[in-house]
């Protein structure tokens, strides 16, 4: 092999040079002073430098293979640590959509303490909101308790006017009380539709319901002379809090018996995961015109008749606040059909 240029004593020096056959060579030289002797020695080692490439080159990727490797192991790992630490809020997620449909559900206490404190803050807004939907119910029916002996009192004075032969007094009573219980029915529905929306999960008895509701209209002068054919499955639950499916049912029901000639048909089914509810009288029906015009805000199915009874308009969205549907059809007895429908399982 040839010589390097400049052999150095204190340290190896490093050359490529050309082998046999063409080969590149990679040699290390020094030279050393063998003991007794002044002569310096020439040491060389050489080595095959394509083997020293491909072994480099295998070196490399085999590293790059195995920080590929770890990379994904860590990335995997990563995940899964974040998966099992996100679990106990994957947990609280599902039970305050459950929460959503029944508000009178809470959450349960085995959370890791990491989060308890949430889980309490939660529990605590959801029973403030059921004491403030409480409270609410309470307010709007004394608010109607309240107004209902003022109101009695004018229509008596109303009554006297007209017996003393003051038509004119009469109507102007009369008129001035329209206006006040429809505020009063406006804003009490109103009231009832907002408590509605947080009332998911409860139910009612649609046969109780109904029964509470005709016992009322019998004693009206014109319910008490119509015939009143109920057909409701037993046990029949409506998923709607029993104060809103009476407003409702009650409302529909006064509406039929003030159109109804000789009596008024109620039906309630379970079906396709549904619970449907018919109400039906034989009066002289609506055609679409006067539906439409029914269901404009404020509006009555009778204008100029008396009672309490909720304008159709207010009780549709009392029934959509309950996440119900509510359409019209003709009834088989020959009048109206109010169509009421709910999902079983809301």
């Amino acid at each position: 092999m040839p010589a390097p240029a400049e052999p150095s004593r204190e340290a190896w020096s490093l050359s490529r040079t050309d082998g046999l056959f063409g080969h590149r060579l990679i040699v290390i030289s020094r030279l050393i002073r063998p003991a007794g002797s002044n002569e310096p020695v020439l040491v060389q080692f050489a080595s095959d430098d394509d083997a020293l490439v491909l072994s480099l080159r295998e070196f490399r990727n085999e590293t790059a293979l195995a920080l590929v490797l770890l990379w994904i192991v860590l990335l995997v790992a990563a995940g899964v640590q974040i998966r099992l630490g996100l679990r106990p809020l994957l947990r609280v997620q599902g039970e305050v959509e459950r929460l959503r449909g029944n508000p009178s559900a809470r959450l349960s206490n085995d959370h890791p303490r990491e989060i308890a404190h949430l889980v309490e803050a939660i529990n605590a807004l959801a029973d403030a909101r059921a004491s403030d939907v409480q409270r609410a119910r309470h307010r709007a029916a004394d608010l109607a308790h309240s107004l209902k002996t003022p109101l009695a009192a004018m229509a008596a004075q109303s009554r006297r006017a007209r017996s003393e032969g003051a038509p004119d007094a009469a109507d102007a009573i009369d008129r001035t009380l329209a206006v006040a219980r429809a505020a009063l029915e406006t804003e009490l529905a109103r009231a009832r539709s907002a408590l509605a929306r947080g009332s998911n999960g409860e139910t009612a008895d649609l046969a109780d319901v109904v029964d509470n509701v005709i016992s009322v209209l019998e004693q009206t002068e014109k319910g008490g002379s119509l015939v009143y054919d109920v057909q409701v499955d037993d046990g029949l639950a409506v998923p709607v809090a029993a104060p809103e499916v009476t407003e409702v049912i009650g409302a529909l029901m006064e509406n039929a018996v003030r159109f109804a000639r000789r009596g008024v048909a109620i039906s309630g089914i379970a079906e396709a995961g549904m619970i449907c509810v018919f109400i039906d009288d034989d009066g002289p029906g609506m055609d679409a015109g006067r539906i439409d015009d029914a269901l404009a805000r404020g509006a009555r199915l009778d204008e100029a008749g008396s009672g309490h009874g909720f304008g159709l308009a207010i009780v549709k969205e009392l029934v959509d606040a309950t996440g119900g549907t509510m359409e019209f059809a003709e009834a088989p007895i020959g009048g109206l059909r109010v169509a009421l429908s709910w999902a079983s399982e809301p």
